[in-house]
């Protein structure tokens, strides 16, 4: 049996969190609950659970970021999502939960069906995401059309907003040590201790079965279950819920390597952690695990990717634990943008 679809209430989209790629998902009601990764895109569209003032208890149907949480709605005047109009329908295809605008970006790993061959091909990647109509060639694109390739990049075409749902499936992006909550079919319910051990670098056999590149191993149910989750169901069967952990933190004070004067600058803060791969403001791929630091008495703001963060990164002090870090330093980032968010932690501002 598929997973269950839930009868929608309402229905909101995140429009804030621009300057911060989304905005911050807690655990719980409390503004002191535990924050969950990753942040929700803008645009994603959101199913309405239960509404408390300005909190919003959530179950994303479309986009990116934790499957359910609260958000704040406003913050100091600022609309982080707005309630929506329209009726929503369950739709087929590959667990694509609902119909409705999908979210893309350049470098999503995709499934791509295709029409001549009548099957979906999982090697499939974003090239580029249309930002207005355009005339490719004789052929007015729309808005929103994404380019992608597959067949080993032998492929491309364009696909428009209107075909996306049933043509394109995003591919999950899982990790060793991720927390994950898979799906029991025998149980027919969400095993929620789940944790990625493996994954697929190649095509093999294992016991005469053919395993995918890509296919998840995970274990779940206290180690008691154990399963390899092809590529082509991961978006059916695991969803994320925390990734798996990376050198700095949240928060953590840092020396920064200054390449130009050739020195370690020594105030530096961890402003943010990339929980997927983003997209920077000047359009750069944010890979998973960047870190956004500052440092120079907040003169200077720079992503450091995973690859080089032992180099130009050194810690000062443990990491702080979620139960001592500042309330509120995320949600005011929302709004105020990654260079405010040192500030706003230090004012406790919420």
């Amino acid at each position: 049996m598929a997973p269950p679809c839930s009868q929608l209430q309402g229905l909101w989209e995140i429009v804030g969190g621009t300057a911060t790629h989304g905005i911050l998902a807690r655990k719980g009601r409390g503004l002191d609950s535990t924050e969950l990764h990753p942040r929700l895109a803008v645009g994603s569209l959101l199913e309405q659970v239960e509404l408390h003032g300005n909190r919003l208890h959530y179950r994303l149907l479309r986009g990116r970021g934790p499957v359910e949480g609260w958000i704040t709605v406003t913050y100091q005047g600022k609309t982080l999502a707005q309630k929506v109009a329209g009726d929503v329908h369950p739709t087929g295809g590959m667990g694509n939960p609902v119909g409705a605008a999908l979210v893309f970006m350049p470098g999503d790993r995709v499934h791509v069906w295709s029409l001549s061959r009548e099957m979906w091909l999982e090697n499939g990647i974003v090239l580029e995401v249309a930002p207005e109509d355009f005339l490719d060639g004789r052929q007015m694109r729309s808005k929103g059309s994404v380019l992608v390739s597959y067949g080993d990049g032998t492929g491309k075409k364009w696909v428009e907003p209107a075909e996306q749902e049933w043509v394109l499936c995003r591919m999950p992006d899982f990790r060793p040590g991720d927390k994950v909550h898979v799906w029991s079919v025998s149980a027919d319910k969400w095993a929620e201790d789940g944790l990625v051990e493996d994954i697929a670098t190649e095509r093999m056999f294992i016991e005469g079965q053919e395993t995918p590149r890509g296919s998840v191993f995970v274990v779940y149910n206290n180690g008691a279950g154990r399963k390899c989750i092809p590529p082509a169901l991961q978006q059916q069967l695991l969803r994320l819920v925390l990734p798996s952990p990376g050198l700095f933190s949240f928060g953590e004070e840092v020396h920064v390597w200054s390449v130009n004067g050739g020195a370690w600058i020594e105030d530096g803060v961890v402003q943010q952690v990339a929980a997927e791969d983003l997209i920077d403001d000047d359009g750069q791929v944010v890979p998973r695990g960047s870190v956004l630091v500052t440092y120079n008495s907040g003169a200077g703001v720079k992503w450091v990717v995973p690859w080089e963060q032992e180099e130009i990164l050194r810690g000062t002090r443990p990491p702080p634990s979620p139960a001592t870090e500042l309330v509120g330093a995320a949600e005011a980032a929302e709004v105020a943008g990654p260079g405010a968010a040192g500030a706003a932690g230090a004012a406790g501002v919420e």
